[in-house]
């Protein structure tokens, strides 16, 4: 217990000091899109805008507003990441390499975009798929599958963030049914977002509404700057052809950007490696964990429609963590690393966190500086390992 509530004071302090970073407010960017809804027709991104317009109809102060609700959104983000990391650390069999994958998280890239991109829908799609996780928990497929939706009609990312997510949710959780059942739930959960995401597609294809007309609403507002007014506007508009079309050929480039495949892709390696190290090799396990593999890297195809590369190289991580929770808490993951190579694992993530800068936007960089990282980073490591004797009485009693 004493040494549960240790690792979790430290991993609380390595996630407020990882947001400390990058955390700002809401930029034109991401405010310009909750001022966009359901008023200008059936249109992608618009649930969140509908949702504050029917909460503020008025349209004043509307920039203090979408600040505030960004806040809160952020902080219930924080908190349902962190009660799942608590879930983990809770298990009887909760073991040191447990540890190791949860730190590499909560100091990751991911968690530093999280405070930088303020007011941004990301946060509210992980909050969706999480919700999602506790209604399939409960079998409740159908009402899981209403949450997905309103995740799809929140960006139309989330048919690749979300959606795969929740159904490698359902594969794990009835993996041991006949194959007629798991069709069924694979269609009851399925379904709805899927008709909805086909119904936007429809709906946006044959819109009228132009760009001139969302530029022309945006400009009203006098905190939307920067042109902001036409870059948002454009991104409604465009179509998902269109973005491909343009983006595509830098696909390969944002694939091997040499700063994002070592500062996002050493704590993905880690989380993905350990969960391999932690299952069990048997034919239906290892069929899952390829699956859970291909849901990780799955988001590094967005590279071939949208240029926010390291945003991107991001989803990498949180779809890792939550599939990684997902196996845990589905007792799929019951071996332990029990290798010295565990700390230098652990040193070589604070020591990349050291020296590497998450790349942000804005011609924004990480703050602290240098001094600061090494006495945080000595401070966490002195921390883990002191204790890292009492998880190993632990294991011992387990084993």
């Amino acid at each position: 217990m004493k040494a549960q509530k240790s690792y979790l004071i430290i991993l609380f302090l390595s996630l407020v000091f990882t947001i400390s970073k990058a955390f700002r407010l809401p930029n034109d960017f991401a405010e310009a899109h909750w001022l966009i809804g359901y008023q200008f027709g059936f249109i992608k991104r618009a649930l969140p805008g509908a949702f504050l317009n029917v909460l503020f109809p008025s349209g004043e102060n509307m920039e203090s507003k979408i600040i505030f609700i960004s806040i809160i959104l952020f902080l219930i983000f924080c908190a349902a990441l962190f009660f799942l990391a608590y879930k983990i650390i809770k298990l009887s069999d909760f073991y040191f390499d447990d540890y190791v994958i949860l730190l590499s998280f909560f100091s990751s890239s991911y968690i530093v975009f999280s405070a930088h991109f303020m007011g941004y829908y990301d946060n509210i799609l992980i909050l969706i798929v999480i919700l999602s996780f506790l209604l399939i928990s409960r079998n409740y497929l159908i009402f899981a599958s209403m949450v997905l939706a309103l995740g799809i009609l929140t960006h139309e990312s989330s048919l690749i963030m979300c959606l795969p997510l929740a159904t490698f949710y359902v594969m794990i959780k009835f993996r041991d049914d006949d194959i007629k059942k798991k069709i069924q739930s694979f269609f009851e959960l399925l379904i709805i977002p899927i008709v909805v995401f086909l119904l936007i597609y429809i709906s946006n294809k044959n819109s009228s509404i132009s760009m001139e007309v969302l530029q022309n609403h945006l400009q009203k507002f006098d905190f939307i700057k920067e042109n902001r007014d036409f870059i948002v506007a454009d991104g409604f508009t465009h179509s998902f052809l269109d973005y491909i079309n343009e983006q595509r050929i830098y696909f390969w480039a944002r694939i091997f950007e040499p700063t994002l495949i070592f500062k996002v892709g050493l704590p993905l390696f880690v989380i993905i490696w350990l969960s391999w190290e932690k299952i069990e090799k048997n034919k239906t396990n290892i069929i899952l964990y390829s699956i859970y593999v291909l849901i990780c890297i799955l988001p590094l195809g967005l590279h071939a429609i949208a240029w926010d590369t390291g945003r991107i190289w991001g989803y990498t991580q949180i779809i890792a963590f939550l599939g990684y929770f997902l196996m845990r808490s589905q007792n799929l993951l019951k071996l332990q690393y029990q290798k010295a190579e565990i700390i230098i694992i652990l040193l070589l993530i604070g020591i990349e966190n050291l020296i590497m800068y998450t790349p942000l936007m804005d011609n924004l960089t990480e703050k602290f500086d240098m001094e600061t990282r090494i006495i945080f980073f000595i401070t966490v490591i002195a921390f883990v390992i002191i204790n890292r004797f009492n998880i190993t009485q632990k294991e011992e009693v387990c084993n």
